[in-house]
């Protein structure tokens, strides 16, 4: 006579193990993160405070640099495609080093800060061609 197979609960216990086992194989066998940085020393010489936005949108809502300060940031990514900076007041454009926008490129460990200036507008004069 076969007796039929009742679940008890030492057999339920048993897939718990199983997920466990899983979880750490997929953390073992994971690939390490790279990340490459970005130092940036910012000096707002305007008279009102600044929004700075970036391409990768990190972080979302940007960042503000209050009027007349500076503010050194490292910003940390996980890959090495250029990223673009634009600022903006309440009320008009900025500018990065007298440029719309700026472009960075990531570095492989942190370094000496880059100097980007944000003022009103552009000081260079157009010249007429």
């Amino acid at each position: 006579m076969v007796t039929p197979f009742v679940p008890s609960s030492k057999y339920i216990k048993r897939p718990t193990s199983i997920k466990i086992y899983m979880l750490f194989f997929f953390l073992v066998s994971a690939s390490p993160v790279v990340i490459f940085y970005l130092s940036i020393r910012f000096a707002n010489y305007g008279t009102q405070s600044v929004s700075i936005t970036t391409s990768d949108k990190e972080p979302a809502q940007g960042f503000t640099i209050k009027p007349r300060t500076i503010v050194q940031i490292t910003k940390n990514v996980t890959d090495r495609n250029a990223v673009t900076f634009w600022a903006k007041a309440a009320d008009h454009d900025c500018v990065l080093n007298n440029q719309p926008s700026l472009i960075i490129i990531p570095q492989d460990k942190p370094g000496a800060f880059q100097v980007v200036n944000i003022t009103d507008k552009c000081t260079q004069k157009r010249r007429l061609l």
